[in-house]
């Protein structure tokens, strides 16, 4: 049997009897909406270090499909790239980490290319010219930019420490898949969009909408999916919903591990929390986006309103006690939820502090966060 892969530049053909016993995977690193540049890697063994490899644009030749021609480049079934207008494949020799660097693919803010699909496909030699092809390629299809009524900040994938401090066992946690988080808590104004009207108590549209429940924040979610669907803004396999706890976490942290994303320290000029019981720096919730950023770009993940999580809790610690790749939890009638509000205590505003509540309970501390991430 026979495969053949069209690549930006050359044409190779390979048989299905060279593929090795030793995986490679094709990893998504940023998916490819217009305007934005989609990334992709190959984790492979470090026993293979000293192969020579190259990862490509791959367009198998689908038989009827009809070429489309667009400047710069064709459309032929899937993806086909003119190496003078885009980057140029990445190759190089494997060295001993397990990830080749990236191919990093700019997409042009080119509407006729919505809908345009192609593969990333990694391919390696070894010293007696065996090829291999990744165990997998990674399928693409290219959307328009996520929903123009939110900020949303692409969080990398990566790895984090969580547990300890009475949440339990200290773990590492490891996102596979990269995803985009409102850089704010949802507002009232953003709110009222989608459903019709806002229940806060604390009104201004660009306060955080809040008295919500788990499953006002899930209607609300599920309503911008129809939208965005509608729209072709939803990445494939990508879909607007609450974040995982564990997603929750690592992007509020955005690479630290202090008790808050801006140090072991906090303070009213860093937060809308209540320094002692009833005596907030507030006494309120203050509008989105009125401190500083963490690395990842979200504002306001310690305090002025707490955030609902997708996951299921029963109030245990977490379970876990070695790495865990995408964490959730859908066991227990309660959801967690994280971050503290303006009426909390430091200790409860802190990067690993977390609560729960039923999915019913709603009041002026409670609000939400939205992702366009990986379905669950």
């Amino acid at each position: 049997m026979q495969r053949t892969l069209f690549l930006t530049c050359l044409s190779v053909t390979l048989s299905t009897a060279m593929l090795s016993a030793q995986p490679r995977t094709m990893l998504l690193q940023a998916p490819a909406v217009l305007g934005a540049t989609g990334s992709y890697a190959m984790e492979y063994p470090p026993s293979i270090a000293g192969n020579l490899f190259l990862l490509a644009i791959a367009a198998p030749n689908f038989p009827g499909a009809v070429p489309i021609t667009i400047p710069g480049f064709t459309v032929n079934g899937l993806l086909r790239v003119d190496p003078t207008t885009w980057q140029t494949p990445v190759a190089g020799v494997l060295d001993a980490s397990g990830l080749t660097p990236s191919l990093d693919f700019p997409i042009p803010p080119n509407p006729t290319l919505v809908g345009a699909t192609f593969d990333v496909q990694g391919i390696d030699i070894d010293a007696a010219n065996v090829l291999t092809l990744s165990d997998d390629d990674v399928e693409v299809t290219i959307t328009n930019v996520p929903a123009p009524g939110f900020a949303l900040e692409l969080i990398p994938p990566g790895t984090f420490t969580r547990g300890g401090g009475g949440t339990g066992p200290i773990h590492d946690v490891t996102i596979t898949r990269p995803f985009w988080m409102g850089k704010f808590e949802v507002d009232q104004a953003t709110f009222q969009s989608v459903m019709g009207s806002s229940p806060s108590f604390f009104t201004g549209s660009n306060r955080p909408v809040e008295t919500i429940s788990w499953n006002d924040a899930v209607a609300f979610c599920n309503a911008v999916n129809v939208t965005e669907a509608l729209n072709n803004r939803l990445p494939t396999g990508y879909e607007y919903r609450l974040p995982t706890e564990a997603e929750w976490e690592y992007a509020c942290r955005a690479g630290t591990t202090t008790s808050y994303t801006f140090g072991n320290t906090i303070g009213c000029g860093l937060a809308n929390y209540s320094p002692s019981p009833f005596n907030g720096c507030v006494n309120a919730t203050s509008t989105v986006g009125n401190y500083l950023p963490n690395a990842f770009g979200l504002e306001d993940v310690h305090g002025n309103v707490r955030e609902w999580c997708f996951d299921s809790t029963n109030g245990n610690p977490y379970p876990y006690t070695g790495t865990v790749a995408d964490p959730v939890s859908t066991t227990g009638a309660n959801r967690v939820i994280r971050g503290g509000s303006w009426l909390s205590s430091a200790n409860a505003c802190r990067s690993a502090a977390r609560d729960l509540l039923a999915p019913t309970a709603a009041g002026s501390t409670v609000g939400f966060r939205v992702v366009c991430a990986p379905i669950l």
